[in-house]
């Protein structure tokens, strides 16, 4: 188990997303929960990308799909982020996997919260491009994309790493001839 480790790479990871989440999804409720608005823009033609402010409440998971199964998509939700943090606790350290789950752990707390609090998850980051709208989304699913993509480039090239040996292992294999 390497917990000083994970720990001291986790704990800033998770702290950071969670709060910039957080208080992102706090702000927009504050000023824009209960109200009818129009998006608000952000930027405009930024190399054909618009960028907009629009709250909206999830209550299913990704684009809004499940939303009829609530309850227990937040169960779901609740064991996967248990799974992935003992899977990375417990087992062989690496950098590259334990930056991303860690991410992905941030973010899917984030969203968590959200049901837990406010029945609902807060989404409220519109991109559009060429008359195209992405579906809306909030920093929590940012920082499980880029902890997903992570985790995509930690598979594909595992291959190629050495893993990282414990100091445990490094003290045997160094001492082993004397």
């Amino acid at each position: 188990m390497h917990k000083p480790r994970v720990m001291h790479l986790f704990l800033p990871i998770f702290m950071i997303v969670t709060s910039v989440d957080v208080l992102s999804k706090r702000l927009v409720y504050e000023c824009f929960g209960n109200r009818s608005f129009d998006r608000i823009p952000i930027f405009l033609d930024l190399v054909g990308f618009d960028g907009f402010i629009n709250f909206v409440e999830n209550r299913g998971g990704a684009w809004g799909v499940f939303s009829e199964y609530h309850q227990y998509l937040l169960m779901f939700r609740v064991a996967v982020v248990f799974a992935m943090f003992c899977y990375m606790v417990f087992s062989e350290y690496s950098l590259v996997r334990t930056l991303s789950m860690s991410l992905v752990i941030a973010g899917a707390f984030g969203n968590i919260l959200d049901c837990l609090i406010y029945g609902f998850v807060i989404d409220m980051i519109q991109i559009t491009f060429g008359g195209y709208s992405f579906p809306v989304f909030n920093f929590a699913d940012m920082a499980i994309f880029l902890g997903a993509v992570g985790l995509l480039m930690y598979i594909f090239l595992k291959r190629d790493e050495k893993p990282i040996q414990s100091e445990r292992q490094y003290r045997n294999s160094h001492h082993s001839g004397d």
